[in-house]
């Protein structure tokens, strides 16, 4: 489906869920790089917004191959932060969500890194 064609909604819980995927994976070096706490303090401020992103993703991801995309990456893009702040089963969800999606996709290489992070 092209997102050019979506409601105008869809297309901003896509923005959305690109938005704090990004702010995720740049937290996500910024506090592996050196342990910046100012990093932690901003993924605890958007700890919300990053979990809705990630369900918008698992409910949508069989609709369209960008959103099942943003799905799978999620866990590894804040995989240094989400150790810190996920119990174990919320991890486990979150692999298993990108896993399912990296598997539609055909995305081999990633399959094999969740599934070594399961």
């Amino acid at each position: 489906m092209n997102s050019n064609h979506w409601p105008e909604a869809m297309k901003a819980r896509l923005r959305h869920a690109q938005y704090y995927l990004g702010l995720l994976n740049n937290l996500d070096e910024l506090y592996s790089s050196d342990g910046n706490p100012d990093s932690l303090a901003v993924f605890q401020q958007s700890w919300d917004q990053i979990k809705r992103a990630q369900t918008w993703t698992v409910e949508f991801a069989d609709v369209d191959k960008q959103i099942a995309e943003l799905c799978s990456f999620f866990p590894d893009a804040g995989a240094h932060l989400l150790n810190l702040h996920q119990n174990t089963a919320d991890r486990i969800a979150w692999l298993n969500d990108a896993l399912h999606c990296a598997r539609r996709l055909g995305n081999r290489s990633l399959e094999g890194a969740l599934l070594g992070s399961l």
